[in-house]
């Protein structure tokens, strides 16, 4: 029985590898989330790289979630913690005008609809600030704590699609 190859439409490494890896199946790359995963790829045997391949995170996309019904402005911040960070005194202790905090775990388009509410967004979580980038929506990232695996490799990855190598953060 022949497998086929995996084709894959976006993907990224959470953190540098330490191993050397050995696959499976062979891969089909058409999609990296940035220059970080590219490169990791391009040395790995069995994996084939098309030669139109994408770097950008898919999740650049997810605007298309509402359907051209973008909401109006409701906050001037929009607060995106990662699911390790929920329970920080942190941010207990942030009480700005205009706010919201808004649960990474909520389905996808609410997701997208309560960022879309607002006018700036900080965030741990990166697909907080691929979600606001999809949007438009000016953002910054919050280190918070140092529970989420990989630290800024995942960032920096995502950055280097923009040309950016050293990101803006606020640390808590």
């Amino acid at each position: 029985k022949i497998k086929r190859p995996v084709i894959v439409y976006g993907t990224g490494f959470i953190q540098d590898p330490d191993k050397k890896i050995y696959l499976k199946r062979k891969l089909d790359v058409r999609a990296v989330r940035g220059y970080n995963t590219l490169s990791r790829l391009q040395g790995i045997r069995g994996v084939k790289i098309s030669k139109d391949v994408v770097v950008a995170d898919p999740g650049l996309l997810s605007s298309i979630l509402l359907d051209g019904k973008i909401p109006s402005k409701k906050y001037k911040l929009g607060i995106i913690p990662h699911y390790v960070d929920v329970d920080s005194p942190l941010l207990k202790k942030i009480t700005c005008k205009d706010t919201t905090v808004i649960d990474i775990t909520l389905d996808p388009v609410s997701f997208m609809e309560k960022i879309a509410e607002c006018e700036n967004v900080i965030s741990s979580a990166m697909h907080g600030l691929i979600a606001a980038d999809s949007l438009g929506i000016p953002n910054i990232r919050m280190i918070i704590s140092d529970k989420i695996i990989g630290g800024d490799y995942k960032y920096d990855d995502y950055y280097s699609a923009f040309g950016i190598k050293k990101q803006d953060r606020v640390i808590s």
